[in-house]
């Protein structure tokens, strides 16, 4: 009984964007308040992420979404003390991201892979990265930050290898509970191994943890020669160049099938 109650919720929630876009806001706003153990960063991007299946999502609910941003950059800017410039520009560029990604999708009739908007996302992060306007610069790997022990492995990815950490397993979450009327277990599992073996795994290192101040500090050109210098932020510098190929490739097909009309 339980369950058929909190499938029906489940499902009320995915039909209206407005629900999913306060549901998102809310795992955000928690996960913030509970950073000293981020588990819920893990699900908190899940119903954004539904949203791009809803082709009028953003649009029919413009308001809403921006009252509540404001809302909750006015809550982050109190709560980390973060600039108020860089948190704007961020989430700016986030939602519209998202906004062009779920018109992409409904011009191309839901066929563009979401694993495609987390490699844009990576790319935005190390765009933010190389040409920000301050230091204080936001990111997803945030969430992450009172956590250092739990990312012991990005002296291999850089920092930012918390960031597709993170995205890649609100997609799997997004899988399993959005993406279809039921509940997909197997996924669910799956989703729950990509939270549990990277910790598992950064437990039993140990070195220190790559930190944000340690990625600063090497793209200041101030960092000190070691693994990470050599290597840099290699999932975001990845990701950003396969944005670029992702790019060009879109464009091409658009124009090759303009021609063809």
């Amino acid at each position: 009984m339980a369950k058929t109650v909190s499938m029906n919720r489940i499902a009320e929630i995915k039909k209206k964007p407005i629900l999913l876009f306060l549901t998102f806001v809310c795992l955000v706003v928690t996960a913030i308040l509970t950073r000293s153990i981020p588990i819920l960063s893990f699900i908190a991007l899940a119903p954004l992420l539904a949203m791009v299946d809803q082709p009028n999502s953003f649009r029919n609910s413009n308001r809403v979404i921006i009252a509540t941003f404001i809302v909750a950059l006015i809550f982050y800017f109190f709560v980390q003390q973060k600039s108020i410039l860089n948190i704007t520009l961020y989430s700016a560029l986030v939602i519209a991201l998202f906004w062009t990604f779920t018109e992409i999708q409904t011009a191309r009739q839901n066929v563009v892979n979401k694993f495609m908007l987390v490699i844009l996302l990576l790319a935005i992060e190390y765009l933010i990265l190389k040409f920000a306007l301050t230091p204080q610069r936001i990111f997803v790997a945030d969430f992450m930050e009172a956590k250092p022990t739990w990312t012991r492995w990005n002296i291999y990815t850089g920092y930012l290898g918390s960031s597709l950490w993170i995205l890649t397993t609100n997609l799997i979450f997004y899988q399993s509970i959005f993406k279809s009327d039921k509940i997909k277990k197997w996924t669910l599992v799956i989703a729950i191994l990509f939270v549990v073996l990277p910790i598992v795994y950064s437990l039993y290192l140990s070195n220190p943890a790559i930190n944000k101040t340690d990625m600063i500090m090497l793209y200041t050109n101030e960092g000190i020669e070691n693994l990470y210098s050599r290597n840099g932020e290699l999932i975001s510098r990845t990701g950003a160049w396969v944005s670029v190929l992702i790019v060009i490739f879109t464009i091409v097909k658009s124009k090759t099938k303009r021609n063809q009309k």
